[in-house]
């Protein structure tokens, strides 16, 4: 007897897993020439939030917790992320959420200056010159 085909079945599970998303996976810091953040980020700090998706349904019941390079952040316990200061040219936030009998997710949200140019002079004088233009056309419209 031998053998006409041969296949492989694969079984996979019908129920979405469970995902983590940030509403903003970059937060943007403006800056001047000097680095010197634009807004005081204590009184207006940037923010991000965090939230647990299973099935298309929005999940309750996790534990946030941050880890921070370069920047001062925190995270409630409804998973927003405020970050109020920075002190590199960029940083991250390692945002991780818990749930017993649950695989923790992680998500990096990444925290960047953004620098302004230097101020160059004031324009003092602007003067346009006019210059004659040459339009050619044919009698048969070409």
């Amino acid at each position: 007897m031998r053998l006409l085909a041969a296949t492989t079945i694969t079984f996979t599970s019908q129920r979405d897993p469970v995902t983590a998303m940030l509403s903003s996976d970059l937060l943007l810091v403006p800056c001047d020439s000097q680095g010197g953040p634009r807004i005081p980020l204590g009184s207006s700090p940037l923010t991000s939030r965090m939230t647990i998706i299973q099935d298309g349904v929005m999940q309750t019941g996790w534990v946030f917790s941050i880890t921070q390079q370069g920047v001062s952040a925190s995270v409630d316990t409804t998973g927003l992320v405020s970050v109020t200061g920075i002190s590199a040219d960029n940083g991250v936030v390692q945002v991780t959420a818990s749930k017993e009998g649950h695989a923790s997710l992680v998500k990096d949200l990444v925290v960047t200056k953004v620098y302004q140019g230097e101020m160059g002079e004031s324009m003092k004088a602007l003067t346009l010159y006019a210059s004659q233009s040459v339009i050619s056309y044919s009698s048969r419209g070409e």
